[in-house]
């Protein structure tokens, strides 16, 4: 029997991606095993989805350094805030968490 992993995690991701929870989901896993595949997945299946790369150097200086205002302003009226590599992004737990608490 063969299992669709890709779709598995996917169906499961969808479950917590409810803008209603707001919640912060994380997906790791080893290197080149689909992670940036199943976050574009996601993105093209819900509405009002911010997806940002931080292997991008633009997007890790747009995220340095903001104030709650300049935050609102790039998240804008999405719902859904993807970062693929997020760990490329100095201080991302801090940046992510003004998002979550303030927007």
């Amino acid at each position: 029997m063969k299992i669709d992993y890709n779709r598995k995690i996917l169906s499961l991701l969808q479950q917590p991606v409810n803008p209603q929870t707001n919640k912060v989901v994380i997906l790791l896993g080893a290197r080149r095993t689909g992670k940036t595949y199943i976050l574009g997945k996601l993105k093209n299946k819900a509405k009002n989805t911010l997806f940002i790369n931080g292997d991008d150097y633009k997007t890790t200086t747009l995220l340095q350094n903001k104030t709650i205002e300049e935050y609102k302003k790039i998240v804008g009226n999405s719902k859904i805030f993807i970062i693929d590599e997020a760990q490329n992004i100095e201080n991302i737990g801090h940046i992510l968490k003004i998002i979550h608490d303030n927007i």
